[in-house]
């Protein structure tokens, strides 16, 4: 099963388009407020995806537990932003 350590930095890199905002691999997320973005690890997209499908049973529960909560701690840091 892949984990947050596994990932491959040079498959997530889309070129010399600094117009494109690419994925973190250095955290498993992370919100930019001089860009309004909050940006997750591929992995924790994978996992917020399944638990949204409901379909975990494929998944550690640890790893869904941390990737959802990784989202929701940088989805405050947005409201706080534009709040």
């Amino acid at each position: 099963m892949l984990k947050f350590s596994d990932l491959n930095p040079e498959l997530l890199n889309p070129g010399s388009d600094e117009t494109v905002f690419e994925a973190t691999i250095d955290t498993h997320g992370t919100y930019t407020t001089e860009h309004f973005v909050l940006r997750l690890s591929p992995r924790a997209h994978e996992l917020v995806d399944a638990i949204t499908r409901q379909e975990t049973d494929d998944y550690e529960t640890a790893e869904l537990y941390q990737a959802y909560s990784t989202y929701l701690h940088e989805t405050i840091h947005w409201w706080q932003h534009v709040g």
